[in-house]
């Protein structure tokens, strides 16, 4: 689609959140025909509406807005629908709009109809925040200027024409964003892996495993496709036109010719009959297998754009793990906190318990994904002394988990921490890892982890725990 074409159609832009706002604010820059729809009539929305109305008022564009109720009638005229990540694609509104050529999609690939710049996209049900701060900060540290947006909180139509003119951009994707897809193409796609998520918005796994795949679905022959080894099933790959590289932390790649491996501690970097040293486990200051992993991929995205081996491992060193992702809150009395707040899923709880070998104090709970659980206890054996729940997943949780573990019915975060320390010894860890969104008790994730992090500081301050 040409960029004449886009700029002579009719808009509906479906929730005012940071990807509604600003697709909202560069189609009306563009001069193109907006309207805005937002279920919430919260203060914020009202003022980012106002906003918007302004700015039309200013330049002459023709705009409007719709708080509340969402409805066959928004779609009246409508040439394009921008859906915020949130807003499921299947609604019965959208249907006769779809059989009547209404097209729906979402911001990045407006963003791509617009730029057509190459770009790097990083999806997986895990570790795509890490990932591609991760490589950001490589290719920053290598003299390859690169910015991060999408998924991970910052829209696409945030970055600043010069930005987009002189930057390697690096997309986080989610299956929400990757479901509407239509042509976007990016020259090096991602997929870190693929585990149960998000399925009380998809009806099952395979329609999940099949938005991810999206990623690579327009991709041809000049771009590259790169892969965690180890995914639920590979009898797509045959059908990707773009170059394959792996990933793994298993020994031997099993499903590539090329990529980057783990065997006995060691980093290795296979290309045909080649196959270079690129380092030793240790030099990755990272903790756990999962961001090992997300090392790999980055690595490989780093060779990719011609980095060398010594100048990628060098800037691995200055990077720090983001917020609410395994991060190391401090310790009292030898017992160290750790924040994964971000932990929202069964899988990725798994990963965080997994970075410890034994006494952990887990807190577990939140609102219910309703994900099966014995894989999480599974890792748990060994490593967790105690459990603590809490939130609306906790009497589940307790049922399931039976008499497997020693667990605590907790009020709140506060009352699991404070209950957790108390039981604690010298050399113990307290991790919150709650396989569970937030959504029942917090705002997100960050409010979460924020909230932990703000009763570690209270504890401490308190010099109740000398």
């Amino acid at each position: 689609m040409n960029r004449e074409e886009l700029l002579n159609y009719k808009y509906l832009i479906m929730g005012l959140g940071i990807s509604g706002f600003y697709s909202a604010k560069f189609l009306i820059e563009k001069g193109v025909d907006v309207l805005i729809s937002d279920i919430s009539d919260s203060k914020l929305i009202r003022e980012r509406a106002e906003e918007l109305k302004k700015l039309a008022n200013e330049i002459g564009s023709s705009f409007d807005y719709k708080i509340g109720e969402q409805n066959e009638e928004l779609l009246k005229g409508i040439d394009i629908v921008i859906l915020s990540p949130g807003i499921r694609p299947d609604l019965k509104m959208f249907d006769l709009a779809k059989k009547k050529g209404t097209i729906l999609t979402n911001d990045i690939q407006l963003f791509y109809w617009f730029y057509g710049k190459d770009l790097i996209g990083v999806t997986g049900s895990n570790g795509k925040s890490t990932t591609v701060t991760l490589l950001s900060h490589i290719l920053n540290n290598c003299g390859v200027e690169s910015i991060v947006a999408g998924n991970i909180g910052k829209s696409v139509f945030e970055i600043n024409k010069k930005e987009i003119e002189n930057k390697t951009i690096i997309l986080e994707l989610s299956s929400f964003q990757l479901e509407t897809m239509i042509d976007f193409r990016p020259k090096i796609g991602v997929l870190l892996n693929l585990t149960p998520d998000h399925l009380d918005r998809h009806p099952d796994f395979d329609t999940y495993i099949k938005a991810k795949l999206n990623i690579f679905k327009n991709q041809n022959e000049d771009d590259f496709a790169i892969l965690n080894d180890i995914l639920p099933e590979y009898s797509f790959i045959n059908e990707l036109k773009s170059k394959k590289l792996g990933f793994t932390t298993r020994g031997e790649l099993k499903n590539f010719y090329d990529g980057v491996f783990v065997r006995n501690e060691k980093i290795y970097f296979k290309r045909g009959e080649s196959i270079e040293f690129v380092g030793n486990r240790e030099d990755i200051n990272l903790i756990g297998e999962h961001n090992l992993e997300n090392f790999l991929a980055a690595y490989i995205v780093s060779k990719v754009n011609g980095i060398n081996n010594t100048d990628i491992l060098e800037g691995v060193k200055g990077y720090k793990t983001l917020p609410h992702r395994l991060e190391f809150v401090g310790e009292l009395n030898g017992v160290k906190f750790y924040n994964d707040s971000k932990a929202t899923n069964v899988d990725s709880a798994i990963m965080g318990v997994k970075s410890f070998s034994k006494g952990v104090h887990l807190i577990l709970g939140g609102k219910d994904k309703n994900t099966e659980l014995d894989s999480l206890f599974k890792a748990m054996e060994s490593r967790v002394v105690g459990v603590y729940l809490i939130g609306e997943a906790a009497e589940r949780f307790s049922n399931e988990m039976g008499d497997r573990f020693k667990k605590t019915m907790c009020v709140d975060l506060k009352d699991a921490m404070l209950t957790a320390f108390k039981k604690a010894k010298s050399g113990d860890v307290i991790l919150l890892s709650p396989a569970c969104a937030s959504f029942d008790m917090f705002k997100n994730f960050e409010d979460r982890g924020e909230r932990f992090k703000e009763i570690f500081k209270e504890l401490k301050e308190s010099g109740d725990y000398e």
